[in-house]
Formats: structure tokens, sequence, C-alpha cells
């Protein structure tokens, strides 16, 4: 029985085991947000690229291949964070949903809308603003990703 534990190593361990937990926790939830901050700069950047470039051709190009960075960040993202695979309950990322649904609305506003018979293409006072709006609901999230 040389393996037995004092009281005192046994409450050694178990503190030293919840601080661990504490900083395990602590680099997810950062990790989360920096996640989130990543994922909103790619659909601005998406959004700024269609309101700024043109030929149309040029511009879908561009913007294509922002939105698989964005894709490719979701493989990275997904594949670094350790919390992945875990027995966790699974509930729906709203934040990325709405990003997504501004996204549309926005591209096919500007992209409908005619100010003085010119089109919206290049107007910074339109496009800044909807990079802006486009980038909130994933920006509000990652401030709200609460801390362990």
């Amino acid at each position: 029985m040389g393996d037995d534990m004092s009281p005192e190593q046994a409450r050694a361990a178990l503190d030293r085991a919840s601080r661990l937990s504490e900083r395990i926790g602590e680099a997810g939830a950062r990790w989360i947000r920096v996640g989130k901050w990543v994922m909103a700069a790619i659909f601005a950047s998406a959004t700024l690229t269609w309101g700024f470039v043109e030929p149309l051709a040029l511009r879908t190009v561009l913007t294509l291949s922002v939105v698989a960075a964005a894709v490719a960040w979701a493989f990275v993202w997904a594949r670094a964070d350790r919390a992945v695979g875990r027995a966790r309950p699974r509930r729906r990322l709203w934040e990325f949903d709405l990003t997504a649904l501004v996204f549309l609305v926005v591209v096919l506003a500007g992209d409908a809308v005619e100010v003085d018979g010119h089109a919206l293409t290049g107007a910074a006072w339109y496009w800044i603003p909807a990079a802006l709006a486009v980038a909130a609901p994933l920006s509000v999230s990652a401030f709200r990703t609460r801390r362990p």
C-alpha cells in the first residue's frame, strides 16, 4: 500500500487539477474569440471586395477567393480547437447565420440600388458601413464570449 495518498496530497492534487482545468478553459475561450474575430474580418473583406472591385468577373473571382479563405479558416479553426469532438451539447451558432444573411442582403442591396443613376460600386459611404454591419454579429459574439 505504498501508493496511498495523504489527505493533504490529495487536496494538493485536486487544486493542481482545478488550476489546470481553468487554464485550459481560458485558452479555449481565447481561441474561440480569435476565431470569431478572424471570421468577422474575412466577411468584412469579402464585402469590401464586392463593393470596390471592378469589373464584375474579377469582383466575383476575388470575392469567391475570400469566401474560400473563410472556409479554409473554419477548417483550421475546428482542427485546432481541442474542444471539438468532446461530448457537449450541440447548438446552432446564430452569429454565423446572421453574418451570412447580412452579407447577402448588403450585396444584393448594393447591386440593386442606384443613386442618381449611378451604381453603388465604389461608393465608400455605402460599402464601409456595410462591411461593419456584416462583421457586427461575429464581433458582438466575440465580445460576449464568456471567460471561464
